[in-house]
């Protein structure tokens, strides 16, 4: 005689939510960033849904993350610096 396997015993079927909508496999932080890169070029900044918020350092950074984090809880904040027109990136 044959066992039955209870429906708990199937593993569940999962599908994965991405964190914040995207257009074409970009967020909208990038999207955002893109348009204004030109303001912010050289300066550290955090850029959460279409808000830019320079940076001067860690601590201030710090708090800042933790108050974005408390308002957008939803999503997800990009901290990155911003290149400038004359870096470069040297590879040997």
């Amino acid at each position: 005689m044959a066992t039955r396997r209870s429906k708990r015993s199937q593993p569940k079927k999962t599908r994965k939510a991405t964190p914040y909508p995207t257009r074409g496999g970009e967020s909208l932080e990038n999207r955002t960033l893109k348009k204004h890169e030109d303001e912010f070029r050289g300066k550290n900044v955090i850029v959460i849904g279409t808000e830019i918020h320079p940076i001067k350092n860690g601590k201030q950074a710090a708090r800042l993350l933790e108050e974005l984090r408390r308002k957008y809880p939803k999503r997800t904040p990009l901290l990155t610096y911003v290149w400038g027109d004359e870096t470069y990136i040297l590879c040997h």
